[in-house]
């Protein structure tokens, strides 16, 4: 659903390079523009700007513009609405969309930013970026079947070579990081983001916790279910939203969190005792 890198898998403009559970690497090639596009990172990435612009924000009021010649940076978990924009026609991306795993030979000892718990990080792309690019895509061409393991060392020589041209050392910093930040504090994100279209399972994921860990902190956090406190959640603002007349039954639905419009009738249903359709036009 919301969820990427998943959703880029099936989009025709876009190329995937390499896709295994530690790492996905996709081609972006985009001809017009693409406007409030929204959707979780599933796993931490970087994205190479080759051509346009991208913004990315969240709901949290972050945001950043990540431009041609530029590398953007974002850790796993954040809710985004993106907007491409293209440059003479063309929008043109190289993403690395990677888990925690790949980091660990990456790890710092040094102490990482006061300011590491920023979800993005952006800097100009370092020139050697540029032939690591070409490389990647003409060994990838010309190799029969290459396999994950050249893909991940492929990976990490982009890595290294950040840390050696970017003399800051806010990329180093910023994605040892990344390891620091797995746990997101429940009430936060469930307040949040309780009215996406996300099952349990991805809520869990999104929080840095396994599927039985989520379930046990949300109980003893929230004091019921986590189905059964995002369904009041979602009912009682779909509720609100049925009092403003230029809403129907369809965008109160969707606008909670909830995909399928009868699915949503038959829940509003046995919350309040009648359907949304006595309050709204469907």
């Amino acid at each position: 659903m919301l969820l990427i890198p998943d959703r880029l898998l099936k989009e025709d403009f876009v190329q995937v390079i390499h896709n295994s559970q530690q790492l996905v690497i996709l081609k972006k090639k985009v001809a017009k523009t693409i406007q409030n596009r929204q959707s979780y990172v599933e796993k931490h990435v970087a994205s190479i700007v080759l051509e346009g612009e991208q913004i990315i924000k969240t709901s949290e009021g972050n945001s950043i513009h990540i431009k041609q010649g530029e590398i953007g940076f974002a850790h796993k978990g954040i809710y985004t609405v993106t907007d491409v924009l293209p440059q003479r026609g063309h929008f043109k991306s190289l993403h690395f969309f990677f888990n925690d795993a790949m980091l660990n030979t990456f790890s710092s000892t040094e102490p990482s930013l006061d300011n590491h718990n920023s979800p993005f990080l952006h800097i100009t792309t370092p020139s050697a970026v540029s032939f690591f690019i070409e490389s990647l895509f003409e060994l990838s061409e010309r190799i029969h079947k290459p396999t994950h393991i050249f893909f991940e060392i492929k990976f990490r020589e982009f890595l290294e070579i950040l840390r050696c041209e970017h003399t800051s050392k806010l990329v180093y910093q910023f994605l040892s990081g990344l390891q620091k930040n797995i746990y997101k504090d429940l009430h936060s994100f469930m307040n949040l983001h309780y009215n996406k279209p996300l099952t349990i399972e991805d809520y869990a994921s999104l929080t840095g916790r396994s599927l039985a860990t989520f379930r046990r902190e949300f109980k003893i956090k929230f004091g019921k279910s986590p189905r059964k406190w995002i369904t009041q959640k979602r009912l009682e603002q779909a509720e609100a939203l049925m009092k403003k007349e230029d809403y129907t039954v369809s965008e109160v639905a969707s606008a909670v969190g909830y995909e399928n419009t009868s699915y949503f009738i038959k829940a509003y249903k046995a919350y309040f005792g009648h359907t949304p359709k006595e309050k709204v036009k469907f």
